[in-house]
């Protein structure tokens, strides 16, 4: 996770209601640069949604990926 309050730890160990709710605060609209930490982070959450999905059970996402 190369930012926020996990910053340093790898992104599987990072608690998915975490980044359930990064997603639905600020990273839903992937950043510009395509290579800068925070899209690397919408990516990966991006890819990985369902699974987070399930993890989080207690979180209801209010964006949802297209």
């Amino acid at each position: 996770m190369p930012f926020g309050k996990h910053k340093g730890m790898p992104m599987e160990a990072v608690p998915a209601r975490y980044l359930l709710w990064m997603w639905d605060e600020f990273l839903h609209a992937k950043p510009t640069a395509p290579s800068s930490p925070g899209a690397l982070v919408h990516d990966y959450i991006k890819e990985n949604f369902a699974t987070l999905e399930t993890e989080a059970s207690d979180y209801i996402a209010t964006k949802p990926p297209r």
